[in-house]
């Protein structure tokens, strides 16, 4: 792995689960956002950067050259002000290229809810292999 602060990608495409309305209405809560991992992005694009251990998907809406490092200042679409921290070109995760409406908050109950899931699985298990 190059850069093992960065999100695994597939074929250089990332996923992410949006789970606040800072980029309504282009973006709900609950879509999940595929971003392509590049470097080449520009004023405009909505972006998927890390800070910290949090990924945010905001949109690019200043460049800057801080001390010879890239930085953007970016601004959630639903958000009256810009965003207080830059985001170093370092952490940006890359550029959305689309969207898949809801389907986050199925994965996110499946994920909340999955030992739920698996007792009744093998309670249902158990249950065929008594009652044969």
């Amino acid at each position: 792995m190059n850069n093992p602060n960065k999100t695994p990608n597939l074929f250089g495409k990332k996923a992410f689960i949006i789970i606040s309305g800072s980029m309504i209405p282009e973006i709900q809560i609950g879509d999940v956002v595929i971003v392509n991992d590049t470097d080449a992005v520009k004023i405009g694009d909505v972006i998927a950067f890390r800070r910290d251990s949090t990924v945010i998907v905001h949109r690019i809406v200043k460049e800057m050259n801080i001390n010879g490092e890239v930085m953007y200042q970016t601004k959630g679409d639903n958000n009256n002000v810009e965003d207080k921290e830059l985001a170093p070109k370092s952490t940006v995760e890359g550029v959305m290229i689309g969207k898949i409406p809801a389907i986050g908050k199925v994965l996110m109950w499946l994920y909340n809810h999955l030992s739920i899931v698996i007792v009744v699985l093998i309670a249902i298990l158990i249950l065929r292999f008594i009652f044969r």
